[in-house]
């Protein structure tokens, strides 16, 4: 009965499933005459519809049209760019190569110089969609509870049965459902593969533990994520099928960390996680994948994942290499490049972003307790680094890496006082005054903003170490509040200065001979009268 129940609950979502992919939209009687409609001649006409009339623009030869496994429209104008000479029947055909690759569309090839009949325009019913989501869960719920229920008293033969009938059905269940058809059907075929790949995974975890007694836990996970990734690659097969995609990459990057970890310690482990990281970045940036972003992402985090492994086994090493790694994604993300799309760079950036808050602060505790000097120069020098590339204003997120970098800075002088205070008060100091001086050349606001920040650190710091005793409680009260009147001051002047150049423009553009407050980024005409703009230098 139990077994029954459960294969009932399975077949059910296999008649939902059907009966929702059978509720599409029929062809009308207008959508049959118009792809009976042929819209591709050789000759004269070439291209024009049955009859229209000539005389138009329409009636450019265009010669016969190729067959193409593209959108039809995109093969009509290639043949049109042929035609024309822009293109040669190679470039043609290399084109359309890289649109099946990077685009796959769900339209079959042009024959017989007809288009396919266009898709239906309507939406499936809310309803009919509901059920097939509905009928889903209610079978996989109705599955989880039957077998939590009465797990302990199946045999293993049965518990294979259930699961292996589970992921069969809905596979099939799936391959019923006309993903081309509607985006909706396309989901609910991803849904209904996503709790066939669970059973898969239970069926493999049931086979492992049971029926051939693997130990330890290690090697059970390793079966259901090599079970899992192979079920999600042959549903995946390279179209675009997100869900697939990503419990594919998901499987093969648990099921090859586990199999290396068989044989090797964390060092490999986190190496070859690593390894398989950044091929499927170049992969996702070359976009040679359905669905690149999310190569992309699954390759971005697998690396940072890996130099994390690595320092699980060794923090002296594995925390410089989360840093190293986290900064090439950051630096991908930021770096100029046509070719580089936003929503690639929100990635990376995330990802990378994520790897620094990871390794930083665990890299500066680690080394900063035998070599305080050491790290905290290291750091200074990286945000200096950080700082020069950002001034050149030829990246992506200037701003933010220039923000960066001066915190680096700072915080990089404040680090050296873990070893010697005495250092960093007076290496301190001299870095804010140093910034406070670079603020005032053109496009270089934020940095005196930084640097009063850090005069308000170290200045007082250093009166407190080098003048110890209760007189120095008057000291610091005036010197504290002479530095924040000279701050209010500076920020006043250049108030302008910082909307001027944190909204874009730049100044350093400005000719020879111009107002002082554009070359020195002091505002000594703050009160110009609007009426003197409205003169231009020639």
């Amino acid at each position: 009965m139990m077994i029954a129940a459960a294969l009932i609950l399975v077949l059910l979502v296999a008649v939902i499933a059907m009966g929702v992919s059978a509720g599409r939209r029929r062809p009308s009687a207008v959508d049959r005459a118009t792809a009976a409609s042929p819209v591709v001649e050789a000759g004269p006409s070439a291209g024009r519809p049955a009859g229209r009339p000539a005389g138009r623009a329409f009636d450019r030869p265009v010669g016969h049209h190729r067959p193409r496994d593209v959108d039809p429209q995109l093969g009509i104008q290639l043949d049109r760019w042929v035609a024309a000479g822009l293109l040669t029947p190679l470039e043609a055909d290399e084109i359309a190569a890289h649109e099946r690759r990077t685009h796959p569309a769900p339209t079959g090839p042009v024959t017989a110089g007809r288009l396919p009949a266009p898709a239906a325009t309507r939406r499936i019913p809310v309803v009919a969609e509901a059920l097939g989501y509905i009928g889903g869960i209610l079978g996989t719920v109705g599955l989880v509870l039957l077998v939590a229920r009465y797990w302990d008293d199946l045999a293993t033969a049965t518990r294979l049965g259930l699961a292996g009938a589970a992921a069969v059905a809905l596979v099939i269940a799936g391959w019923l459902v006309h993903e081309a058809a509607d985006p909706a059907f396309a989901r609910l075929r991803w849904t209904l593969w996503l709790a066939s790949t669970v059973a898969t995974g239970l069926f493999a975890a049931v086979l492992a533990d049971q029926a051939l007694g693997l130990e330890p836990d290690e090697r059970i996970a390793l079966t259901v994520a090599t079970a899992v990734a192979l079920e999600s690659a042959v549903l995946w097969w390279n179209r675009p099928r997100p869900v697939q995609q990503v419990t594919m990459l998901g499987g093969f990057a648990v099921a090859t960390a586990l199999f290396v970890a068989e044989f090797a310690g964390e060092v490999a482990t986190g190496a070859t996680l690593w390894v398989l990281g950044a091929a499927l970045v170049i992969l996702g940036l070359r976009r040679l994948t359905t669905l690149p972003i999310i190569t992309l992402a699954a390759g971005a985090i697998t690396t940072v994942l890996g130099t994390l492994v690595i320092a699980s086994g060794r923090e002296g090493l594995g925390f410089p290499l989360v840093c190293l790694d986290a900064a090439v994604l950051v630096g991908l993300a930021v770096m100029p490049s046509a070719r580089r799309l936003p929503a690639e760079r929100i990635v990376l950036a995330v990802v990378g972003a994520f790897g620094l808050l990871q390794g930083v602060p665990q890299t500066i505790a680690w080394f900063a307790q035998d070599a305080g000097i050491a790290t905290g120069l290291t750091v200074w020098g990286i945000g200096v680094a950080l700082v020069a590339v950002a001034a050149r204003r030829q990246i992506r997120a200037a701003v933010a890496i220039e923000v960066l970098g001066s915190v680096a800075v700072i915080g990089g002088a404040a680090l050296t006082g873990i070893q010697s205070a005495g250092f960093a008060t007076l290496f301190g100091a001299a870095t804010a005054i140093g910034f406070v001086a670079a603020g005032m050349l053109p496009g270089r606001v934020l940095m005196s903003l930084f640097g009063s920040a850090g005069l308000l650190v170290f200045v007082p710091w250093t009166i407190a170490h080098y003048f110890p005793g209760e007189d120095r409680a008057p000291l610091l009260i005036l010197v504290s509040g002479a530095l924040l009147v000279a701050i209010a001051v500076l920020l006043t002047r250049q108030g302008k200065r910082f909307r001027r150049e944190l909204g874009g423009e730049r100044p350093s553009d400005a000719p020879a001979g111009s107002d002082a407050s554009d070359a020195g980024g002091v505002d000594v005409d703050a009160e110009e009268h609007p009426a003197e703009r409205l003169v231009e230098t020639r």
